[in-house]
């Protein structure tokens, strides 16, 4: 893979990753105080949806953002899922289809393997 597609590939993988670890560990602990302190749920909702979120922590988070939450955890919920596939389809994308568009370029373009640049062996000392 080319060095540009290297670093947006990293960079795009990182936001994920820090989207993830935000859906791992902070979500959760957000959506079971936000149902904790729900007044508009009674103590049955209350404790099945605890229990619900313990028991399956980021799903039963995200459920609880995407159907019951409050409207500030509602809307983090819904913009973070989304970016997270949005992500996720973007660089099954990019590990698809860049190794096949730059092999096809390097067949088509003349000068496309950077050694055959001039002065490239005074630059690297090759």
């Amino acid at each position: 893979m080319e060095p540009f597609l290297v670093i947006v590939f990293t960079l795009l993988f990182l936001t994920g990753a820090a989207i993830a670890l935000f859906l791992l560990t902070v979500h959760p602990v957000w959506a079971i105080i936000d149902v904790a302190v729900s007044p508009n749920k009674s103590s049955g909702e209350k404790v099945l949806w605890i229990v619900l979120m313990f028991v399956l922590w980021t799903l039963g988070s995200v459920l609880y953002g995407f159907i019951f939450a409050t409207r500030p955890l509602a809307v983090t919920t819904r913009v973070l899922v989304s970016i997270l596939l949005a992500l996720i389809l973007v660089l099954v994308t990019i590990a698809i289809v860049a190794p096949m568009t730059v092999d096809r370029l390097r067949g088509s373009i003349p000068h496309t393997r950077i050694e055959q640049f001039p002065g490239w062996e005074r630059m690297h000392g090759a």
